[in-house]
C-alpha cells in the first residue's frame, strides 16, 4: 500500500490548482517541485508532506505529473527505476502528450490518467475532461472522488480531449 495517496511532480500553477483542489480530499498528499521553496509554501497551507520527484513515484498511488510538457522526457528518465517499479497510477496534466507517447516514456503496462484541467479547479469551480489507459473501473471512481473538490470531471474519447478542453 502506497504511502500517499497523491503525489504532485511539478507545483507550478496547474499543479498547485489541482493540489490544492485534491487537499480537501482530506487524503494524504506529497508535494515536489524542482524549486523545493515553491512546494514548501504549498504545502504549508495544504498541509501536506514535502519530497523529492523520486519520493512521489515511489511512495503515491496517484503520481500528478505537471511539469512542462517539454521537461517531461528529462524528469522521465531521471525516475526511470522508480517509475519501472511502481504500481502507481500516473496521472498527466501534460498538454499535448497522448496516452500512446506516455506508454512509451512511462512503460506500456502502466496505469495512465490524462487530464486536461483548467485553473478554476483551485476553487472547485474547473472542468477536467479525461480518458484513461490501462485503469480500472474502481481505480478511476477513487481518481474521480479525489478529484471531485476540483469541480466537473468528464470522460471523454482522447481524440477529443484537446478540442473538449479549448470549449471548457
Amino acid at each position: 500500500m502506497a504511502e500517499f495517496k497523491m503525489g504532485f511532480i511539478g507545483t507550478g500553477n496547474m499543479g498547485s490548482a489541482l493540489a490544492r483542489a485534491a487537499a480537501k480530499s482530506g487524503e494524504r498528499m506529497l508535494l515536489a517541485n524542482r524549486t523545493p521553496e515553491k512546494a514548501e509554501a504549498l504545502a504549508a497551507v495544504l498541509g501536506a508532506k514535502v519530497g523529492t520527484n523520486l519520493q512521489a513515484a515511489a511512495a503515491c498511488e496517484y503520481i500528478f505529473l505537471g511539469v512542462k510538457p517539454q521537461m517531461v522526457v528529462g524528469v522521465v528518465e531521471g525516475l526511470k527505476a522508480d517509475i519501472l517499479a511502481s504500481e502507481g497510477i500516473f496521472v498527466s496534466m501534460l498538454a499535448g502528450v497522448s496516452l500512446e507517447k506516455l506508454a512509451l516514456l512511462l512503460g506500456a503496462d502502466k496505469k495512465i490518467i490524462r487530464i486536461m484541467p483548467n485553473t478554476p479547479a483551485s476553487v472547485g469551480e474547473g472542468m477536467i475532461q479525461y480518458c484513461s489507459s490501462n485503469v480500472t473501473a474502481e481505480e478511476e471512481e477513487a481518481f474521480l472522488r479525489i478529484m471531485a473538490p476540483a469541480g466537473r470531471l468528464d470522460a471523454v474519447p482522447e481524440s477529443l480531449i484537446d478540442a473538449a478542453s479549448c470549449v471548457s
